[in-house]
């Protein structure tokens, strides 16, 4: 491999003051090549190293962390993080999380899937409230701190999960139902039907099919999912058309998680009504009859 290769980890970060005075070992594997970079030492917490954008077009990426880094509003979807700045460029420096399909979500029941879909919902609706549109939601981008993780890292809240990669997100000046249509950045899986979008609303779009993603996942052994996430998947994709000025193709963030919650609550009570039912049935098959005679 040649040393150039855009596979190989920067001389500057494995030698990182930062990053050695913390103890933390030298990146020695790309997530992304040229960008994104894991660190690994037996027995260690894992760390995610990401070189911040400085080109010519430069992302709001260590803005919007510095942001929020210290807002400890439980909705917050920001990975507890820092910014190192001592080197050549800056560093986002995170723990090491795993993605949701990953941790059993192919056992997981419905209710426990929209609550971990809630998750993420409000985690966009903190982030519209604030006037910042991440604008890259996918499966890739959206990470859980497991039980094993949460030990290591104590900062990170056991379950959670997480919004990663602000790279194309945008600070807006006008918040949800006054933003008009930008042009949207490139995203890495979902791809828009227009070019042009209104910021907040491409967000609750790109919310129906990471939903549709892990749905997929989840009755990936079945033929088809249970109509009620269909119903939510259609209802946040919406009928898109095109609008310039402010977007009523699909609901709000907000609208959303009211909607969501309320609809998490019945499927959950439905769950264990169920199985309580299944328990009393399997009861009343194990009791023996008694003989007549």
């Amino acid at each position: 491999m040649s040393a150039t290769s855009k596979y190989d980890v920067p001389s500057w970060i494995k030698v990182h003051s930062e990053l050695q005075s913390r103890g933390i070992g030298p990146p020695f594997s790309d997530i992304k090549p040229a960008v994104v970079y894991r660190t690994g030492r037996p027995g260690s917490p894992i760390y995610v190293v990401k070189i911040l954008n400085l080109g010519p077009d430069p992302s709001e990426e260590s803005e919007i962390v510095k942001r929020l880094q210290h807002d400890h509003d439980p909705r917050n979807p920001l990975i507890p993080c820092e910014v190192l700045e001592s080197g050549p460029q800056p560093i986002l420096l995170m723990p090491y999380l795993m993605h949701v399909e990953d941790v059993g979500l192919v056992h997981w029941p419905l209710s426990n899937v929209l609550a971990a879909f809630l998750q993420v919902v409000k985690g966009v609706e903190y982030l519209h409230e604030r006037k910042i549109a991440h604008l890259d939601i996918c499966d890739g981008n959206t990470l859980i701190a497991t039980p094993h993780v949460a030990r290591r890292h104590s900062e990170v809240v056991e379950g959670k999960i997480y919004l990663i990669d602000f790279q194309t997100s945008r600070q807006l000046l006008s918040g949800p139902g006054l933003q008009r249509a930008i042009t949207l950045p490139v995203a890495h899986q979902v791809q828009p039907p227009f070019q042009r979008m209104d910021p907040y609303s491409w967000d609750v779009y790109c919310l129906g099919k990471l939903l549709d993603y892990w749905a997929s996942r989840r009755y990936r052994k079945q033929a088809t999912y249970p109509r009620l996430v269909y119903w939510i998947r259609d209802w946040l994709v919406g009928d898109e058309q095109g609008c310039t000025d402010v977007c009523r193709c699909r609901p709000t963030a907000r609208r959303a998680r009211q909607v969501l919650s309320v609809l998490r609550w019945f499927i959950r009570v439905s769950e264990l009504c169920e199985a309580v039912a299944s328990q009393v049935y399997n009861c009343v098959r194990r009791t023996p009859r008694s003989n007549p005679l």
